[in-house]
């Protein structure tokens, strides 16, 4: 079906359209900065001025993330679709897209595909980490996640992120909404506070990323050998990245952080295993 992520994306504020910006494939492949989320997102400008109210994570835009398996690859669909499909490293059965908005520091991302040997649950325990212990026993980067608050069906977190020298590390204040479904499947939505110094004061020594969005959905196959996998993916980095720190991505730490997350995730879906027996 026709892509239905663009206006899903537009509905929870994250509309960065701009007159006379076009999308275009990155000769260097600088959608690799993959490394701290994987996935995809769309265009649009981030609306600040939102409420606490009207930011919340409702019933209808988890039921546009699940939906995010009926929409067409990019490769089904070229004509509209501007991405470079990233395939150095990937682990077996995950495809990758990427594409940068020209002009900007803004990067998005697409992956799907198929993990044998993780369920839901082992995606959803690494992926969806709920604490600093949890996230940092696999993702060095991780240098704080906690929960701040409650709303409603939302969680709030502080999560704050190693960068190479000589960049700034990066504090992101973010809402998360995950919900599992009666199929087994599960589908969550991250996405940043608008004017979160409401929230947490801003500290100086990072650089606070106002720009994210992340929408993942994940279903078990019928045969039981693992999970079916798709996301979206968005981040404003907040500042131009050089072309050396796009290569070293590009060749070392985009496959190293996919093939982490498979890796963790068959440790979480083994571990229940054997727990359960």
């Amino acid at each position: 079906r026709k892509s239905s992520s663009l206006k899903m994306v537009r509905a929870i504020g994250l509309r960065e359209r701009r007159r006379g910006v076009r999308h275009r494939i990155c000769g260097v492949q600088v959608a690799d900065l993959i490394f701290l989320g994987v996935l995809l997102a769309l265009d649009g400008n981030a609306r600040c001025e939102a409420s606490e109210e009207s930011d919340i994570i409702t019933d209808e835009q988890m039921a546009e993330c699940k939906g995010l398996f009926d929409e067409e690859l990019p490769d089904v669909s070229p004509t509209g679709h501007q991405w470079t499909e990233l395939k150095r490293g990937m682990p077996e059965g995950m495809r990758v897209w990427g594409q940068q908005v020209e002009g900007t520091d803004v990067f998005t991302f697409r992956v799907a595909g198929i993990m044998k040997g993780v369920s839901v649950e082992g995606l959803i325990q690494t992926m969806e980490a709920t604490d600093y212990d949890q996230r940092s026993s696999w993702d060095a980067s991780c240098l704080k996640l906690e929960k701040l608050a409650s709303q409603n069906n939302n969680d709030i977190f502080v999560w704050l992120v190693d960068f190479p020298w000589p960049l700034f590390d990066r504090e992101y204040v973010m809402r998360r909404r995950l919900d599992r479904h009666d199929d087994g499947g599960a589908a969550s939505i991250s996405r940043t506070v608008p004017n979160s110094t409401r929230l947490l004061q801003h500290d100086p020594q990072f650089v606070r990323i106002h720009d994210f969005v992340q929408l993942a959905t994940a279903r078990p196959l019928e045969d039981g050998s693992g999970s079916a996998f798709h996301l979206f993916y968005r981040n404003n980095f907040e500042a131009p990245l050089p072309l050396w720190l796009v290569n070293w991505f590009s060749t070392t730490a985009l496959p190293a952080y996919l093939n982490k997350i498979k890796k963790q995730s068959i440790h979480f879906t083994q571990a229940a295993s054997v727990g359960n027996t």
